[in-house]
Formats: structure tokens, sequence, C-alpha cells
């Protein structure tokens, strides 16, 4: 099998205290490449291992639940070769400290934000409180 994961980019932000959150999503992508060498048909059980956090987005056939794996019940025609590709997703999240940032850093992932993921308004209500720290 063939695995795949991607990060992707910042869906949602939070803030609490002297701390923001970035959260994202992890996408996973397994690809299974299997094939029947008999001249009968066959039925195969693919047990695909649980991720931690992990949900199901798209598979071919419905999975039966074990509690540590995804099994899959597959019919095998004859001489048959096949690609069953499983899609997964977690979210995922990085944590700042934001006093350790300087003024000008704050300045440069808040344009960053506006430019890349339009959390325009949120960001400058943020700013104000940044600011009111610095200068308090």
């Amino acid at each position: 099998h063939e695995d795949f994961s991607q990060n992707l980019d910042v869906h949602r932000l939070s803030f609490g205290g002297a701390y923001c959150y970035e959260y994202y999503y992890t996408n996973s992508r397994t690809l299974y490449k299997i094939k029947n060498k008999t001249n009968e048909e066959k039925q195969l059980y693919l047990d695909h291992p649980k991720q931690y956090g992990y949900k199901i987005l798209e598979s071919p056939a419905e999975p039966e639940e074990t509690p540590n794996f995804w099994r899959f019940k597959l019919t095998l025609k004859p001489k048959d070769a096949v690609k069953f590709e499983i899609k997964e997703r977690k979210e995922d999240h990085s944590t700042y400290y934001l006093y350790n940032y300087t003024k000008e850093d704050l300045l440069k992932r808040v344009a960053f934000y506006v430019a890349e993921n339009n959390y325009i308004l949120r960001f400058f209500r943020i700013l104000i409180k940044i600011e009111y720290i610095i200068l308090f």
C-alpha cells in the first residue's frame, strides 16, 4: 500500500489568555493495490488500521468498525486487479505564546492571515487587544 498525507491551510483561529491556536486539517490517503491471481472469485477482508483522531471521508465501500481497524469486505473477480483508496481527515492545531512575538512579528502574522485566509475583522480586534497589552 501507499500512504500520503497533507496539512491544509489554517481554517480557524482562537485566542485564550496569551495564546493563539491555529486549527488546520490533515488529510491522509491510503491506496491499496490488490490483485487476484487465481481463476476463482475471492472474498477479501481488508483491515485498515485506525489512526488516532482521523475520520473516514471517502472509501469505495462502507467499513465495519473494530477496536483497532476499519474492516472492508471486497469481492475480487478472477484475474482482476483493483485499487482501493481510503481518504481520512483529522483536525490538528498549533499553539503560539503571544508574548514570544515582537510587535513587528505579530503584525507580519496578522498580514499573512488577512491576505491568505480572510480573517480581517477578527484580526483587527485581536490587534487592538495586542496593542493594548504592549502599551500597558
